[in-house]
């Protein structure tokens, strides 16, 4: 799922004392491709959600942070929406595995309306699938910088505006805003963005064999994603001790031998 816009996340900065509002997305990696065998397919899922309003089940997006433990974006869950299994992707992003959704963990000063802490961790039944590991964030490095360039993975909409399973594609990050835990990418030369059902995926620095997780898909272009309007990231490093707490409370399996 992705809601709001980045527009009125923009327009809510002096409200916010320069910081992002809230806002909503509507489509996926939108021009983006598939992402063969590297890191970036073997951390990345998808959550699959309860229907409420939509018919079948819709997607958002994650990534593995432990062997049964995938970090995503805390607004995929309000209203009816809820967590109801982690889908897994070959190279090819076509769906590859399932398990079944058994816990979440939202942030407790999550605020929908201010955009703020918009993050949360799922944990799910069963042994990882072979050939998927969690990504790298305990070593997280500082914030984006702007100019940095970002691998976004999502299973959102494409460019035929269906659900086409995992793609990734490359931004460039134009805006941080550390008091509120924020940044924002805009596309590069390949006009990759995000779309509905990106919510929650994952924004990584580092090699496509070793990625790093930096930031999650919190906010997108409204209605019409081939305009390759920005999106808004929530910074994964200042949460690194409450990731730590989350992955206490909902119990990480140890990672399988390699």
């Amino acid at each position: 799922m992705m809601r709001r816009s980045f527009a009125s996340l923009l327009a809510a900065a002096t409200l916010l004392g320069g910081g992002p509002a809230r806002a909503e997305l509507e489509n996926a990696v939108y021009g983006g491709r598939a992402p063969g065998a590297t890191g970036y397919r073997r951390s990345t899922v998808a959550i699959m959600l309860s229907p409420g309003d939509y018919q079948p089940m819709i997607p958002c997006t994650g990534v593995l942070i432990a062997p049964n433990l995938v970090l995503t974006a805390a607004h995929n869950f309000d209203g009816a929406h809820q967590p109801v299994s982690v889908e897994f992707f070959d190279d090819e992003g076509r769906s590859r595995a399932m398990r079944q959704v058994t816990g979440k963990r939202l942030h407790a000063e999550y605020k929908d309306d201010a955009y703020t802490n918009d993050i949360a961790v799922v944990s799910f039944a069963g042994s990882l699938p072979t050939g998927y590991a969690a990504a790298d964030w305990s070593k997280n490095p500082a914030e984006p910088a702007v100019g940095d360039s970002i691998t976004l993975a999502g299973a959102g909409l494409t460019q035929n505006k269906s659900y086409e399973g995992l793609r990734i594609g490359t931004m460039k990050v134009d805006g941080t805003f550390p008091s509120h835990r924020l940044f924002s990418g805009a596309p590069d030369e390949t006009k990759a963005s995000g779309c509905s059902g990106d919510s929650g995926g994952p924004a990584y620095k580092g090699t496509a064999e070793a990625p790093v997780i930096v930031g999650l898909v919190a906010a997108g272009q409204y209605k019409d994603c081939s305009n390759f309007g920005w999106v808004g990231f929530t910074a994964v490093a200042p949460y690194k001790e409450w990731i730590e707490t989350a992955i206490a409370e909902l119990g990480a399996r140890p990672a399988p031998p390699r």
